[in-house]
């Protein structure tokens, strides 16, 4: 059994065998039923079009079923202990995924007191089933991820960081981070990240302006500024990021060649951190990568259950 909590529970090796598994599974035409006769439960607190129906089709795919939990719908909700739900749900399923608002620590919590694998769809710290995605979208981009450079334009969230993570476990990949320095990353990531680089020979830096971006990237992402739709605490928080809208124009400065990608994990707020210019331009592989939630859902569950 292996849990999918964080990036960093994955090795290098480990995880380019998950892009590979997908770059497998867009190229089939159907697939075996994995799954038969297993229940995976999905339990989202937070709001979800994409990662959601995501997972649901992923088991679908392989012959599973599902049972869903909003929010609220379990016991938690009235004083149960996140211990003992997890005993609870570990009777009855084979798998749980779950996105909250709380760190990995809850999800450790819930590792610990029950035999189900747990998927993390995203928590406030990471959002590693997007980074997965990510990496196969780039890898069927580009053929490879060697060498690749990433400039990842916005606020430093949870899909920022697992990306990161999932960059610099690639051998010679290049990510920049180009944050409002109010927005960015704490020291202790950054010396995360900064160890990993390390040890598999890619390279990250952080950046708080466009004046200092050196080097033209294969692709440029960003995210919502406002993380899961919840605005900054700091009353004129869009005046740090009015220079970071990507546009026409920014594209055209910081685009390596004409192969160069856009990237967005959605949902976007069009004309704000994106044009729909460049949202619906030619450079861009967004609902490519939204597909690929589907195929890292579909990676997660059989590499959680052993059954790659």
């Amino acid at each position: 059994m292996n849990n999918l909590i964080t990036i960093n529970d994955l090795s290098t090796q480990q995880l380019q065998r998950l892009v590979q598994e997908g770059e497998c599974i867009n190229n089939a035409t159907e697939f075996d039923k994995k799954l038969d006769g297993k229940l995976i439960g999905l339990f989202f607190k937070k709001l979800s079009t994409r990662t959601q129906t995501a997972f649901h089709r992923a088991v679908l795919n392989y012959g599973g079923n599902v049972v869903a939990y909003p929010d609220g719908a379990l016991q938690l909700s009235s004083g149960e202990s996140l211990k003992d739900t997890g005993h609870a749900l570990g009777l009855y399923l084979d798998l749980l995924v779950i996105r909250t608002n709380e760190q990995t620590a809850d999800m450790r919590t819930l590792i610990e007191n029950t035999n189900m694998p747990v998927i993390n769809a995203l928590c406030a710290s990471e959002h590693p089933t997007q980074a997965i995605a990510d990496l196969i979208t780039i890898k069927e981009s580009f053929g490879e991820l060697n060498n690749k450079s990433i400039l990842y334009v916005g606020t430093a969230n949870n899909t920022m960081y697992s990306l990161a993570l999932a960059v610099l476990k690639i051998p010679s990949m290049h990510i920049t981070l180009l944050t409002p320095l109010d927005f960015s990353l704490s020291e202790d990531k950054i010396s995360n990240l900064k160890k990993i680089s390390v040890t598999n020979g890619s390279s990250f830096s952080q950046i708080h302006s466009r004046s200092e971006i050196t080097d033209s990237a294969d692709v440029i992402y960003t995210t919502r500024w406002a993380s899961m739709g919840e605005a900054p605490t700091k009353s004129d928080w869009l005046n740090d990021f009015k220079m970071l809208k990507i546009d026409s124009a920014f594209m055209n400065e910081v685009v390596k060649n004409e192969q160069s990608i856009f990237m967005h994990d959605l949902p976007a707020q069009r004309e704000l951190e994106v044009s729909s210019e460049v949202m619906d331009g030619e450079r861009s592989v967004i609902w490519h990568q939204a597909r690929n939630k589907m195929t890292a859902s579909m990676v997660a569950i059989t590499y959680c259950l052993n059954l790659l």
